[in-house]
């Protein structure tokens, strides 16, 4: 295929040499060959850095930076974007990998729709590597942005898509410890209203849950975070369609923090109280849908029904226990 369009792939790395080899090896080893692979160590104290150093020897594609001091993943990210000269910019988990194809194929949905941001589908594993045929049938479809945000995938993550990189350059990015990538497509949404997105429905982002990570171990006054800084953005906001979808990205990731609250027995769950009944009158004023206002008063008020509403539309939780349930 054309190879016009250089792709920047930025790889924040931090202790994970035991994964390392594989991710950089899926990306290097990817059909499309027009790439930048920045590499960003954030003072691993493992072996990790012998790695990339290792790898930049043999691949002049591989850029590696060494950060003087740990910073966290937003400051990592936000340092590739920088140095990124490609015209898309593709961000990946150093201890993720992804399919053979999966940049070829983000192009090639790219140029149907010509679309700012190209998000593919991801596959939740610990290990098992599904046979996946890369002659299927391209599914790709254009997404508005209430489909976005109807998506789980779609809204979620920051990795496995494909951004063109006048969206991000000289942008501000929340500096998050948890639900950093929901933060951080909300910001781009919000800095580049008419910003158009695709979606394929093909997995080729092998996302790799471990026992450890950051996402697993999250208290809840960082998930609470996301929460404040979503309602800090709707004074600068008034598209009534923005609006809404930021006051429910609030309510959602105040209904996770009371959750991790719950289950680390917080004496001081009350104070949700009076943030969801704040949230139930901001929604009034934005004009949110009545199904949804009523269905988000429901988990505000009776937290069981999140528990519920959590296991059932959680697409990586679904398929996290399908895996689960194939090792027996």
């Amino acid at each position: 295929m054309d190879n016009n369009y250089l792709i920047s792939v930025i790889v924040p790395i931090y202790n994970t040499e035991a994964y390392l080899e594989r991710s950089l090896k899926s990306i290097l080893n990817n059909t499309y060959k027009n790439i930048e692979l920045i590499c960003i160590d954030d003072k691993s104290t493992d072996g990790s850095l012998e790695i990339l150093k290792k790898t930049a020897s043999s691949d002049p594609r591989v850029k590696v930076i060494e950060k003087k001091q740990n910073s966290g993943l937003c400051v990592t990210r936000d340092l590739g974007i920088k140095l990124a000269a490609g015209d898309f910019i593709l961000f990946i988990d150093s201890d993720d990998w992804i399919h053979k194809r999966c940049i070829e194929l983000l192009l090639k949905a790219q140029s149907k729709y010509n679309s700012d941001i190209t998000i593919c589908r991801p596959f939740v594993t610990e290990g098992y590597i599904p046979d996946n045929d890369e002659d299927d049938e391209l599914l790709v479809k254009k997404l508005s942005l209430n489909d976005m945000y109807n998506d789980n995938d779609a809204k979620r993550w920051r990795w496995g898509r494909l951004y063109r990189t006048i969206l991000l350059k000289d942008k501000v990015f929340p500096q998050l410890r948890f639900s950093e990538d929901k933060g951080f497509n909300l910001a781009v949404v919000i800095q580049n209203r008419s910003a158009s997105v695709a979606i394929i429905d093909n997995k080729l982002y092998y996302y790799f849950i471990r026992r450890n990570s950051i996402v697993r171990t999250a208290d809840h006054e960082i998930i609470r975070f996301l929460g404040d800084w979503c309602i800090e953005q709707l004074e600068g906001v008034s598209d009534q369609q923005l609006r809404q979808i930021i006051l429910i990205q609030a309510y959602n990731a105040y209904l996770s923090a009371r959750f991790m609250s719950e289950v680390k027995k917080d004496s001081d769950t009350h104070k949700y109280e009076i943030i969801f009944h704040k949230l139930n009158e901001y929604m009034k004023t934005a004009q949110v849908d009545s199904k949804k206002r009523i269905m988000y008063t429901l988990m505000g008020n009776m937290p069981i029904i999140y528990r519920y509403y959590r296991i059932l539309t959680d697409r990586t939780l679904i398929q996290f226990r399908k895996e689960q349930r194939r090792k027996g």
